[in-house]
């Protein structure tokens, strides 16, 4: 079969050329670790084997799956990294105003910050000196306003030289700069007052570098300026242009090559929904960690620090449209494609993070090569099941499977049976008053709700909702009117409790030792519940702010106690992406090697059952002599000369019928082509043996053997002739019978010629004559040579034996 490896190489090739991850996670959860881990060659990877771990024998086979892939024809290409800070920077170093340097449009920035015109004002510790080492940096604030960003769209008008230049300074320059002004920033910090002294809290203490990036980055989503706070609508994907815009100057300056490019971080789910629409190429990939061993990595901050690091990047509520342009790290989770769990090892490696990221970027390259694991299988299942839900504020599903993964139930959140999701009950619906069988009787029966309804729909008379029905959740609006935060007002199961549920309602199976899979840690209560069904295992995604783990799940000395793990593995859209062939294996390694194993092994069986076509073997010499020894002991002798005419031969089968009482051995003489060969197993007559050739023989090649058969006829029950049918082209055939002169055994030795290869329709033939010859070691050779016998005709010597016994 041809062999098309090109053109399944062609059908891989655009996953293979263009790459792009954006990582996503909490300060000191691992994203700048990953980051640096994607930046090496594939030679300083720390990517081997762990076998210290408890591993299944698929896990090992996946690995050598994985790694034969990558490492072979240079697969692995290190990653560009795109700093989301050095993103940030690149817009304070370019911004000018008013004919006003850079720095000290950034410096006036600040002064404005900690001035009572600012709202949110601010102090920073030793500002003078921070002003002075500002200025001091006036040599970056002028090289990146040379060669902005901004006015840029594409790089199809950009000269090659520029491309360079524009490479340089982004790529590589801009993350020296980067350092130097982390440097300077780290020794400062700075302090909330306004917002606090209201509260007659005391000021927040804010890590300086940290918080100012943040609240630029927050800037430029709101209003593409990073010193302008107020929502801009237009403008709210401005950062994310500009990080297409630098993907695109890679490219460009790759011109065609390989591209893998890492965006370290993303913070905001808008942006990675961009570049997803953008790019078929690009993944989210979250790296989480245990929370307890991220604040051991935060040791450079304390204690204040972390809390309010904590506050910006999980900021639970967004209001005046902050949804837009606020950090929002646990909707990236939410949204993100792979999830990777970066545990500390020993000597500080990185061996399980880096075996997870090859995996993945493999399957990037090449869907398909392994499958889910029994993790991911089950997480995809609850991950599904959420879409079910028809919550108004978050989508949550839950399996409950076996300890051996097999699936028991599956839940999500959701009102009762029969009652009506929230999503399809909405404030104009109510206020029409003729869908009582939509709402409950409370809804329509007090006074204060129904008012509360009738107001929210009034204010709706005047909005344009474009389309939509304006579906409202009853626990924000009965905790609205307590003034209350309490959650047992939700109407929906959750759905951990929801699964649990099923498993009973529908016949009960047992869970104890089983596991629960849900895209959210379970709450309180849904914990309780988990830890009493006996669950061992609890795996999850988005981790639930509450106190569950600690005060739930963690009890006494542990013994029995739920374990907690952070789901590791590819989920949703990217599940099917990575699993799904774009060819099915067996059709494609068929394609790429050329080889048909149905074909091969039929094959196999052919060439040892099949002999060649008549057509292709011609016989130049075809020599065979039957020798009495005694009337007991007989040998045969067959030599051949053989050309090929047609087709390839690895081996020759041949067949040796014998008469007489039994067959001892054959064996291969005068053996100077090496040939091997093959006695048979067969009990009886037809006897078979195999002339195995040293390589494949083909067309216009010989074959020349000798083949030696020693058989016996102890009770003289051997039939009177030695024969052999032409079933190939002969040129030449001569046949022999030998017997001792002191001791004839033959008498009236005739020659016969018949007509078939049955030896049914014979004839005596006048025309050839059998020669006679007494030899010097007294044997007497009864001879007959032929030329050109005629195909599918047998040739014997008969005659009659001398005192055969009766």
């Amino acid at each position: 079969m041809k062999n098309y490896n090109e053109a399944v190489c062609q059908l891989y090739s655009e996953k293979e050329n263009l790459i792009i991850l954006g990582l996503t996670g909490r300060t000191g959860a691992g994203c700048s670790t990953v980051a640096s881990i994607l930046k090496k060659e594939f030679c300083d990877l720390e990517y081997e084997y762990n076998d210290e771990r408890e591993t299944s024998l698929k896990e090992k086979k996946e690995f050598e799956i994985i790694k034969s892939y990558i490492e072979t024809d240079k697969r692995w290409e290190p990653f560009e990294v795109i700093e989301g800070s050095c993103v940030i920077l690149s817009y304070i170093f370019e911004y000018q105003k008013d004919n006003k340097k850079g720095e000290e449009v950034f410096v006036e920035y600040l002064k404005f910050l900690q001035s009572d015109k600012n709202k949110d004002s601010f102090k920073i510790d030793n500002f003078r000196e921070l002003e002075n080492e500002i200025h001091g940096l006036n040599y970056i604030f002028e090289e990146i306003a040379k060669h902005p960003l901004s006015p840029i769209k594409d790089w199809e008008t950009v000269s090659k030289e520029d491309i360079d230049i524009y490479y340089e300074l982004y790529i590589n320059k801009l993350a020296e700069y980067k350092n130097r002004v982390k440097k300077i920033f780290l020794k400062y910090s700075c302090y909330e007052e306004k917002k606090r002294k209201l509260q007659d809290d005391p000021p927040i203490k804010y890590h300086f570098y940290t918080y100012l990036l943040q609240k630029i980055a927050n800037n430029i989503r709101a209003s593409g300026n990073p010193y302008v706070s107020e929502l801009h609508q237009d403008k709210i994907l401005d950062f994310a242009k500009r990080i297409r815009i630098i993907i695109e100057l890679i490219k460009k300056h790759k011109g065609g090559e390989k591209a893998r490019i890492c965006i370290d971080a993303i913070r905001n789910a808008n942006e990675s929904n961009y570049l997803k629409d953008v790019y078929r190429s690009y993944f989210l990939m979250s790296i989480s960690v245990d929370e307890k061993m991220r604040q051991g990595r935060l040791g450079a901050l304390d204690e204040e620090e972390q809390k309010s690091l904590d506050y910006v990047e999980y900021e639970s509520k967004f209001d005046n449209g902050k949804i837009f342009y606020h950090q929002n790290i646990a909707n990236c989770f939410e949204m993100a494609d792979i999830h990777l769990v970066n545990m500390d090892e020993k000597n500080g490696r990185r061996l399980s993070l880096t075996r997870q990221l090859v995996k993945y970027i493999t399957l990037m390259i090449h869907p398909g090569l392994v499958v889910p694991s029994d993790i991911e299988r089950c997480m995809q299942l609850a991950y599904n099941a959420k879409y079910n839900s028809g919550c108004l504020s978050r989508q949550v599903g839950a399996v409950v499977t076996g300890p051996d993964f097999a699936i028991k139930s599956v839940g999500w959140n959701d009102v009762p049976n029969k009652q009506l999701e929230c999503i399809y009950r909405d404030v104009h619906g109510y206020c029409k008053g003729n869908q009582k069988d939509c709402f409950s009787e409370f809804e329509y029966e007090n006074e204060t709700f129904k008012k509360s309804l009738i107001y929210i729909g009034r204010q709706l008379e005047s909005t344009n909702l474009h389309g939509r029905k304006f579906s409202y959740c009853f626990k924000d609006i009965y905790n609205g009117l307590k003034n209350d935060k309490n959650q047992v007002f939700t109407r929906a199961l959750h759905a951990e409790e929801n699964a649990f549920l099923q498993i009973s309602k529908y016949g009960g199976q047992g869970v104890k030792g089983g596991f629960l899979f849900c895209t959210a840690s379970p709450c309180e209560l849904c914990s309780k519940k988990a830890f009493q069904l006996g669950i061992k295992d609890i795996y999850y995604i988005d981790p639930y702010p509450g106190i569950a783990q600690k005060h739930i799940l963690s009890f006494g000395d542990g013994i029995g106690n739920p374990r907690i793990h952070l789901f590791s593995g590819a989920i949703g859209e990217a599940y099917v992406r990575l699993y799904r062939s774009m060819l099915a294996q067996k059709d494609e390694l068929e394609l790429v090697s050329g080889i048909n194993c149905k074909d091969e092994a039929r094959e196999v069986i052919s060439s040892s059952s099949k002999q060649p076509l008549t057509k292709d073997l011609l016989y130049h010499r075809m020599e065979v002599s039957l020798e009495f020894l005694n009337r007991e002991n007989i040998e045969s002798l067959r030599k051949v000369d053989i050309e090929v005419l047609g087709g390839e031969y690895n081996s020759l089968d041949r067949t040796l019928t014998w008469t007489g009482s039994s067959y001892d051995k054959s064996e291969l003489i005068e053996n100077e082509n090496g040939y091997s060969f093959i006695d048979t197993k067969d009990q009886v007559s037809p006897y078979h043996y195999q002339i195995v050739l040293n390589n494949t023989v083909s067309v216009g090649n010989h074959i020349s053997y000798g083949v030696k058969s020693y058989v016996k006829d102890e009770s003289h029950l051997m039939h009177a002739y030695f024969a052999q049918m032409i079933k190939y082209p002969t040129k030449k055939l001569i046949l022999k019978v030998i017997i001792p002169k002191e001791a004839p055994l033959l008498d009236n030795i005739r020659y016969v010629r018949y007509a078939d290869m049955k030896m049914e329709y014979d004839f005596l033939d006048q025309f050839h004559h059998i020669e006679e010859e007494t030899t010097d070691d007294n044997r007497v050779i009864y001879q007959l040579e032929i030329d050109n016998p005629n195909l599918f005709y047998t040739y014997s010597l008969e005659w009659d034996f001398i005192n055969v016994k009766s």
